[in-house]
């Protein structure tokens, strides 16, 4: 159970972190911002990562309803739902590996954030951060500077409680000890292999 749960992960990984970011694309289409996206980084139109002018012109990106971050938790939100009522083995075990997957794509990078905060004294910057620094600097109200990441952390760690749960009450052929490392596993798995398709697959919104 551990190996077919291991790749089951594994792809749905790397197809949840495609989404997000292509709700980056279709929301800077929306915002008449012309961008590359792939499996793990925004770049300028037209460009691959390894360019040396891959994000020449994205500093002056500035969209305030940035989609990234709200397909994933909507994913989230939807499989953690369907885990509690979808029936057949395979169906199961795809919605309780959407379910862990995207609701930990929002907890890692925001854990990974603060984290540099505590360490080195200045926040990391990624999507929530990025979005909540937009929306404080064209309103000038200091909440919506953490509201992004206010309700991303929240909703993501409610998610990731209920898959959790939902994984033990209906992966009853997996245990704990063999979820934590069959997970972990693909979760690092995961990283060179979106690394690999970011560079190779990339799809251009004008």
């Amino acid at each position: 159970m551990s190996g077919r749960w291991f790749v089951v992960l594994l792809i749905v990984i790397i197809l949840s972190t495609f989404l997000h970011e292509v709700g980056h694309g279709v929301s800077a289409t929306l915002y008449g911002h012309p961008v590359s996206t792939g499996f793990s980084r925004v770049g300028d139109y037209g460009r691959r990562p390894g360019d040396p002018d891959f994000r020449a012109h994205l500093a002056s990106y500035r969209n305030p309803a940035d989609l990234g971050p709200a397909v994933t938790l909507i994913l989230a939100v939807l499989s953690t739902t369907a885990l509690y009522w979808v029936q057949g083995s395979s169906a199961i075990t795809l919605t309780a590996a959407a379910a862990l997957a995207n609701s930990m794509l929002r907890l890692i990078p925001l854990g990974l954030a603060y984290g540099a905060l505590f360490a080195t004294g200045t926040l990391g910057l990624e999507d929530e951060i990025a979005q909540g620094q937009l929306w404080y600097e064209l309103s000038g109200i200091p909440l919506l500077r953490h509201l992004p990441a206010l309700v991303s952390g929240p909703v993501s760690l409610v998610c990731l409680w209920y898959a959790l749960r939902g994984i033990r009450l209906r992966l009853r052929g997996l245990t704990a000890g063999a979820l934590a490392k069959s997970s972990l596993a693909a979760l690092l798995a995961a990283l060179p292999v979106l690394e690999l398709l970011d560079r190779h697959l990339r799809i251009n919104w004008p």
